[in-house]
């Protein structure tokens, strides 16, 4: 049989204590779990009060505390503060505690006990426990607890010492992850610092790549700007030569019909040539533009008149031009030739149609353009664009634009001088022009043209005098190319005067030196060996200073000079010339 059922007082409270125990280990680990299952989100923690106060609430679930706090150790100095107290009022008390420990080494025997450890201060039980890992000690825990320590379960007191090592490993782990976020963010500076660094480079290195193309460019331009003013020099002078010919031929020797009808188509062939000279000498900025004052939107009205005749109807036209579009010192006729030509090109690009825009644009170009674009200049311009939606250009070709010869066009359709003459009178009028095209996608033109001084007009050319027959006048003629001596003293011959020759300015001198005074006119070219037309102008004004003196030059850009004016010459003309044009200036120079 089984022993009978014990109902005695002591049994019944034995019974209800180890229930409460029960109860109060069940609350504990359901207070674990909760604790488990909430965790401790670092990144959301500003600093370890935060972790500190959630295990104080915690525990204090778990065993009543009269007053707790921590104390946390400082890593550089190893000194002991208290960085938690409940309630704040039992600071001094809890301090006044802590110091008594540390002064009779408990806290330093506590120190290595991995459990928690009761002592008695003055009466009364404080419990501590050593918030320790296995790297170093975190701090203490110090807390008197509301009821004595026989009244508090086993089982409390060994969670209590669990939770407090989840509370070092929580403090350490703060640690790591705030120096993990520190590294993290230096290296994420370093990362974003090289990756500006990086994209400052690339950028620096396709600007450099791109004002080297430029400047290879302005480079290539130049070079073929002094090759052309060198060639056109020599070449006028053969012009001159040929067409001087020619011209007598017709006037002294007509012949029958079928010789002058041949005469004359040589003669028109020597005209197409001397066009093309006077295009290259424009591509080299060798000839000087007739400035004015003009309103670039009114001039490109104008000539969208002329236009109208000559654009096929599948085009459609647009115009746009600002209002009170800035005025530009400008030539005339030269802008009519960039407009013209660039409004041709455009069409040859779209022959199965489309649209042609040219507008105009006040703009001012500061400095970030001009360090992008070479041999631009910053100021204010007026901008015309001419824009169409042709067949584009290719890379290759778009980086040749500009090149004097250079086409895509049939043989028989184009020179290749278009658009090197565009470039020539841009850089002459001391503008800026550029270029995009994507092939399939239409080209843009974009011409600056700098914005005329208000202070200073523009000076139009005073109208010629009546031509008058030649007469007696002794003329001496200065040039080194024996044919074209010999082309001119017919020519003058023929007009009326007595005519006398030198070969170089030197004998320019010694001649006008002895028949100074017979000599009503000097023809002087300027690019001579030994003493250039320059030199030879001066010492012939210095030996008379109303000396008549009409400079003649293959460079047209000599040629045309202010400055040759205000040294003393009469006028200018520049080869190839006509005969009829030579005998003209003459006429007007001799009165």
């Amino acid at each position: 049989m089984p022993p009978p059922v014990d109902f005695s007082d002591s049994c019944i409270r034995r019974v209800s204590y180890l229930e409460e125990v029960n109860r109060a280990s069940l609350q504990a680990l359901q207070l674990v779990l909760e604790m488990g299952r909430q965790g401790t989100s670092l990144n959301r923690i500003d600093n370890p009060r935060t972790i500190l106060a959630e295990f104080h609430d915690k525990i204090h679930q778990l065993i009543p505390w009269k007053a707790a706090a921590f104390y946390l150790m400082d890593e550089q100095t190893s000194v002991l503060n208290m960085a938690l107290c409940r309630p704040m009022e039992s600071a001094p008390h809890l301090s006044a505690v802590f110091d008594l420990l540390v002064e009779d080494r408990t806290m330093s025997l506590a120190l290595h006990d991995e459990s928690h450890t009761f002592v008695e201060v003055d009466g009364c039980e404080v419990l501590m426990h050593a918030l320790n890992t296995i790297t170093r000690c975190r701090g203490f825990f110090l807390g008197i607890p509301m009821d004595s320590r026989k009244s508090i379960p086993d089982t409390s007191l060994a969670i209590f010492s669990i939770m407090m090592q989840s509370a070092a490993q929580t403090l350490e782990s703060y640690e790591l992850y705030r120096l993990i976020r520190r590294v993290n963010s230096a290296l994420e500076e370093k990362v974003e610092h090289l990756e500006e660094e990086m994209a400052d480079r690339m950028r620096a290195e396709a600007e450099r790549e791109k004002l080297q193309g430029q400047l290879l460019q302005a480079q290539k331009m130049e070079s073929l700007g002094i090759l052309a003013g060198g060639v056109a020099h020599d070449f006028n002078n053969l012009l001159q030569i040929m067409g001087g010919k020619i011209e007598v031929l017709l006037h002294t020797n007509p012949g029958g019909d079928f010789e002058a009808k041949h005469l004359r188509t040589v003669s028109k062939s020597i005209d197409r040539a001397t066009a093309l000279v006077r295009q290259l000498l424009v591509f080299g900025s060798k000839t000087e533009p007739q400035m004015q004052h003009i309103d670039l939107g009114q001039e490109l009205k104008e000539i969208a008149g002329m236009l109208e005749g000559t654009i096929p109807a599948s085009i459609r036209v647009e115009l746009g031009i600002q209002n009170d579009t800035w005025s530009v010192s400008a030539d005339p006729v030269q802008i009519e030739q960039i407009i013209l030509n660039l409004t041709k090109n455009a069409v040859d690009a779209m022959p199965a149609g489309g649209r042609l825009a040219v507008e105009t644009h006040n703009v001012t170009l500061d400095e970030e353009f001009v360090r992008s674009h070479m041999g631009a200049k910053p100021g204010r311009y007026v901008l015309l664009t001419v824009a169409d939606t042709g067949v584009g250009i290719e890379p290759e070709v778009l980086r040749h634009v500009f090149d004097p010869f250079f086409t895509t066009k049939e043989v028989g359709k184009g020179t290749g001088l278009g658009l090197a003459s565009v470039y020539g009178i841009v850089k002459a009028h001391g503008g800026y022009i550029q270029c995009a095209s994507q092939r399939g996608q239409g080209t843009i033109f974009s011409v600056y043209l700098p914005v005329a001084d208000q202070g200073r007009e523009a000076k139009c050319d005073e109208p010629r005098k009546a031509i008058s027959k030649g007469g007696n006048e002794t003329i001496l003629v200065v040039d080194d190319e024996p044919e074209i001596r010999e082309l001119t003293l017919e020519a003058l011959e023929s007009f009326g005067y007595v005519v006398q020759c030198a070969a170089s300015g030197e004998q320019a001198l010694d001649v006008y030196q002895r028949d100074g005074k017979f000599i009503d006119l000097v023809l002087l070219d300027l690019s001579m060996p030994g003493m250039g037309g320059c030199e030879c102008l001066q010492a012939l004004l210095r030996l008379d200073p109303s000396a008549k003196v009409l400079i003649i030059s293959g460079n047209a850009a000599k040629c045309q000079s202010k400055d040759l004016l205000l040294s003393g010459a009469k006028g200018f003309l520049g080869k190839p010339y006509h005969l009829r044009d030579l005998e003209a200036k003459v006429s007007e120079v001799l009165g």
